[in-house]
């Protein structure tokens, strides 16, 4: 936690800080990072984290009340995740109960499981004025979701007007075949790219078709998308900058990485920063 919290509060000082989004981690750890947080100085103002919920809503609500009040000034929950498995009827009750125990100030985001139960998911989500998460890739082959679920996951979205994160296995902008970890000699498996994935949401709120997306996502040439401080050209798709923008504030919010060096690094190298 120390070292995490000293690099965050690192970050937050670079030219790419507009990038970083919020401190992510367990509720259960909110002593521990307000200990670590004390010791990185001035730099320790005006974060803003999201936790990752328990099983008791009623003490997580009223554990996000007492460390905002303890700690104003210097960090601020105003974001929660939770995980929902089940039957939709039973993952909205659950939604339902999260949401009524949290502060007004606080917004939700559920991770869903993905496949033929999807929609019901996210109507579940969306009725509980939630947002969806959705989680894309590990530290496991298995952990990643096939390209299809993924495309099925952005569009079902778009159908039901949700805003969503995505989390885990986005260190690169580009689909290929990368090092699950960063341990030497670490097993290898094709990831999804955030630029994939932030581009396929657009074409899925453009009202593209199922394959389009899934083309998208999966490919894996840089050379297949051209960018100008206009749009982004995929095939015959344009995309312009407003939309791109607008995709951003209300469909595909952010996406999660290990790393804030990597994506910024690999940017850079493309001439994309």
């Amino acid at each position: 936690m120390r070292d995490t919290v000293a690099r965050y509060a690192d970050y937050r000082e670079v030219a790419e800080s507009w990038a970083l989004g919020r401190f992510v981690l367990p509720i259960a750890r909110l002593d521990e990072f307000a200990a670590a947080q004390a010791g990185v100085g001035a730099g320790g103002q005006g974060w803003r984290l999201s936790v990752l919920l328990g099983e008791d809503p009623a003490a997580d609500g009223s554990r996000i009340r007492s460390f905002n009040a303890a700690n104003a000034g210097s960090a601020f929950i105003d974001s929660a995740e939770m995980k929902v498995a089940g039957s939709p009827t039973a993952a909205r009750k659950a939604i339902a109960a999260a949401v009524e125990q949290l502060p007004p100030s606080t917004r939700l985001f559920v991770e869903l499981p993905l496949g033929s139960d999807l929609p019901g998911f996210m109507a579940a989500v969306v009725t509980e004025k939630a947002g969806a998460k959705v989680r894309t890739g590990g530290v496991t082959p298995e952990a990643f979701p096939d390209v299809r679920q993924l495309a099925q996951f952005l569009l079902c979205g778009a159908e039901h007007d949700a805003q969503f994160k995505a989390t885990a296995g986005l260190h690169h902008p580009w689909r290929g075949r990368y090092a699950l970890t960063y341990e030497p000699q670490a097993p290898t498996a094709t990831m999804f790219g955030f630029l994939n994935v932030l581009i396929a949401a657009a074409v899925a709120r453009k009202e593209g078709t199922e394959e389009d997306v899934v083309e998208v996502l999966a490919t894996e040439r840089a050379s297949d998308v051209r960018f100008t401080d206009d749009e982004i050209r995929w095939r015959d798709w344009r995309i312009e900058r407003q939309e791109l923008l607008e995709t951003h504030a209300t469909f595909a919010l952010s996406f999660g990485s290990c790393s804030f060096e990597d994506p910024v690094a690999e940017l850079r190298r493309l001439a994309l920063l």
